[in-house]
């Protein structure tokens, strides 16, 4: 057994990041599921995909992967005005295996939320969507969860979108 193999069977162990020394190789970016009309849902597609050569499992915490449960958009009207969050605060505890998400090796998974559950968007115009995104923990599949002290967050950039309610 080489130094390599030891280095990935040691990180296996302890339920680290995929590969030796480097990030997961992952994208997200947020798709428009319009047309949207004044005092309906405005639902938005979140997409995470894993260009890595390995599976790798996702804490949702966070992430429209478990709803939209948290401020993690931002919001603007055309003029730049941000819209404050509505939605409700959660506190948590350890996770358990069931909220991390696995997504194979260049795979991807996606989920719609309603940004009306969290935000004003009562008035009609144009707006900008974006993501804020920092994964709280991403690991190999078999390896977790593991406690949060020992989490290793990853933050993304997603791909925007422009929506327009009529």
């Amino acid at each position: 057994m080489g130094p390599a193999f030891l280095a990935v069977f040691a990180m296996v162990i302890a339920g680290a990041p995929v590969s030796v020394g480097a990030r997961p190789r992952l994208e997200c970016k947020v798709e428009a599921v319009g047309p949207y009309q004044v005092g309906q849902p405005v639902p938005v597609r979140f997409r995470l995909r894993n260009r890595g050569r390995f599976p790798v499992a996702v804490l949702e915490w966070n992430t429209p992967l478990e709803g939209l449960l948290a401020d993690v958009f931002t919001i603007r009207l055309h003029g730049g005005v941000r819209l404050p969050w509505n939605g409700p605060s959660i506190k948590r505890g350890e996770p358990e295996a069931e909220e991390y998400v696995t997504i194979a090796s260049g795979g991807s998974i996606a989920e719609d939320v309603d940004l009306a559950l969290g935000y004003d968007l009562r008035a009609p115009g144009r707006y900008k969507v974006a993501l804020r995104l920092t994964l709280h923990d991403v690991i190999q599949p078999a390896h977790g969860p593991r406690p949060r002290s020992q989490h290793q967050p990853v933050s993304l950039t997603c791909r925007g979108v422009e929506i327009t309610i009529r």
